[in-house]
């Protein structure tokens, strides 16, 4: 079959336009699909797309996974299209998969509050209060430095956040307080604030596994992500316009920030809630 050579140039042409996890899903994506039906791409029909789609659902893939392999199967037979090695684009008219609006998961105030009393490692505790109180991801967070901390306007300057533009959080006394101990108590010499025990930069998956370590002992589930989606809430409710939020969660535009958005939205209602 020659679909194996079409696929590896469309990876090919697409390695600077996609991320290294987008390609690496849509790659695994691609290949299930072809060796699911074991065809060339240019005998594929929207009765073929239809079907797998019904298989995956049959499979119990949520709305959400679905969705996704619609998409990356879309991106690649409309590469084909362009480059007219097929007459007609088997995925087209077929619909997303309808996803349910939820709302994600976030700390309430006691749930913050019972986190941090538990958590007595400073270095830990610092790591918590940074991703509480500023929102940042662990990829972000592993690689603040020293030089990036402004102590007198209480501020980080993110360097390189997701799309590689630089921004500035903020951080409140308490994490103050915590960041300052842990740099305190640090002996090894590193441009990184955060070390693992190796004395190299800690991991992102350092970061996760200590939070999940919190979450077996607290009986609730505490992840980076939880703790960025209290931020907003907790902002919210202090009144923070959702722009000002945006721009501190280093999103683009609204449209990526929608999530956030229904976040923001129910925190409101629930002060509404609280007071009428």
């Amino acid at each position: 079959m020659k679909n194996a050579e079409e696929v590896n140039r469309y990876f090919k042409e697409h390695n600077l336009r996609f991320s290294k996890q987008t390609i690496k899903t849509y790659k695994f994506v691609v290949n299930k699909f072809f060796s699911f039906y074991k065809k060339d791409y240019d005998k594929i029909t929207q009765k073929d797309i239809e079907n797998y789609m019904l298989y995956l659902n049959k499979k119990g893939l949520s709305p959400a996974t679905r969705a996704k392999e619609l998409i990356a199967l879309r991106s690649f037979f409309n590469f084909l299209l362009e480059d007219e090695l097929i007459k007609k684009d088997p995925t087209k008219g077929i619909d997303k998969p309808k996803i349910p609006d939820t709302y994600p998961s976030y700390l309430t105030d006691l749930e913050v509050l019972k986190l941090r009393e538990i958590v007595k490692d400073t270095k830990k505790r610092a790591i918590i209060e940074i991703l509480y109180a500023t929102g940042v991801r662990p990829s972000e967070l592993v690689n603040i430095k020293h030089k990036d901390i402004n102590w007198k306007q209480k501020q980080i300057k993110i360097p390189e956040g997701k799309g590689k533009k630089e921004r500035t959080v903020y951080f409140r006394e308490e994490c103050a307080l915590w960041l300052k101990k842990h740099i305190k108590e640090t002996k090894e010499k590193s441009e990184y604030v955060f070390l693992s025990d190796r004395k190299s930069k800690i991991s992102k998956r350092t970061v996760q596994r200590y939070l999940a370590d919190y979450s077996k002992e607290l009986g609730f589930l505490v992840n980076p992500r939880i703790l960025r989606y209290t931020f907003v809430v907790h902002m919210a409710q202090q009144g923070a316009p959702l722009e000002d939020i945006r721009i501190l969660l280093g999103h683009d535009d609204i449209e990526t920030t929608s999530t956030y958005a229904k976040l923001y939205n129910e925190a409101i209602k629930n002060t509404y809630d609280q007071f009428m």
